[in-house]
C-alpha cells in the first residue's frame, strides 16, 4: 500500500504537471480560447478529475500567473540588492522588470492579462489596509491586514505585487535618507506612480507603439527616455 506521503508527493507531481500543461495552453492559445476540457485532454484525465485539483479554470490560470509573478519578484530582489543608494534601487527596479519583460515575454502577457480588470480582484483590494508609516526597520512601507480570497494562487499574486511596492517605498525613503531622491519626494505616491509607468511602459496599445516605432523609438530607447525623465523628477 502506497504510503500517506508518497500519495501526497504524487498529488504534487500531478499537480505540476496540470499547471504545465496549462501554462502551455495559456501562452499558445491565451486565456479565452482554453477550456477546462483542452486542458484535460492534454493531461491525459478526464474533466471531472482535474477538477479534483482545480476548482475552475480562474484557479488553474492564476496558478500559472504565480510562477511569472514569483520569477518577476526574484528577478527584482536581486537586481536591487546589487546596489546601495536610493536612486540606484529605484532604476535597478525597473532594469529588473525590463529584463523579466524580455526573458520571459509569456508570463508578462498573462500577468497584464491577470491585472487588466478580466478578473474581479476587488474581493482583495477592497481588504487591503493601507498603513503611511509602521517601524519594522524601514520606517515607510504598505502592508495589508488581510488579504480575504477564494483562492490561494490568487492572495499569493496579489501580495508579491504589495511585496514589491513595498521595496519601491523603501528604495525611495533610502534615497531620501542617503541624499539621491529629493526629500521633497511624496514617497507613495511616487512609488505609484513609478509601478504604474514601469507596467505600462511594457503593456502598450499597438496604436502608440505604432506611433513610437514611426519615429525610430522601440521598446528600449522608450524605457531609458523615461528614465531620464524619473531621474529629473527625483533631483532637488
Amino acid at each position: 500500500m502506497m504510503s500517506l506521503e508518497r500519495k501526497e508527493m504524487k498529488r504534487k507531481q500531478k499537480r505540476e504537471e496540470i499547471i504545465s500543461t496549462a501554462e502551455r495552453l495559456f501562452f499558445s492559445e491565451g486565456y479565452d480560447d482554453v477550456s477546462m476540457n483542452d486542458i484535460a485532454k492534454d493531461v491525459g484525465m478526464s474533466k471531472a478529475t482535474l477538477y479534483l485539483y482545480f476548482d475552475n479554470k480562474d484557479s488553474l490560470f492564476f496558478a500559472v500567473v504565480l510562477r511569472g509573478a514569483e520569477i518577476m519578484k526574484s528577478l527584482i530582489e536581486k537586481e536591487i540588492g546589487t546596489v546601495e543608494k536610493g536612486i540606484d534601487k529605484i532604476f535597478a527596479y525597473r532594469n529588473a522588470y525590463f529584463n523579466f519583460a524580455l526573458r520571459y515575454p509569456d508570463y508578462l502577457h498573462i500577468y497584464n492579462y491577470f491585472i487588466s480588470g478580466r478578473f474581479n480582484l476587488t474581493r482583495i483590494v477592497d481588504n487591503l489596509v493601507m498603513k503611511d508609516v509602521i517601524e519594522r526597520g524601514r520606517k515607510f512601507a504598505m502592508f495589508p491586514a488581510t488579504m480575504a480570497s477564494s483562492d490561494e494562487n490568487e492572495r499569493r499574486i496579489m501580495e508579491i505585487r504589495k511585496d514589491i511596492l513595498i521595496l519601491l517605498i523603501n528604495s525611495i525613503k533610502t534615497g531620501i535618507e542617503d541624499g539621491s531622491v529629493d526629500k521633497k519626494i511624496q514617497i507613495i505616491e511616487m512609488a505609484i506612480l513609478i509601478k504604474s509607468m514601469t507596467e505600462s511602459s511594457l503593456n502598450m496599445p499597438p496604436d502608440l507603439v505604432k506611433t513610437l516605432e514611426i519615429r525610430g523609438i522601440n521598446s528600449k530607447k522608450y524605457f531609458l527616455d523615461i528614465n531620464n525623465l524619473l531621474n529629473s523628477l527625483f533631483k532637488s
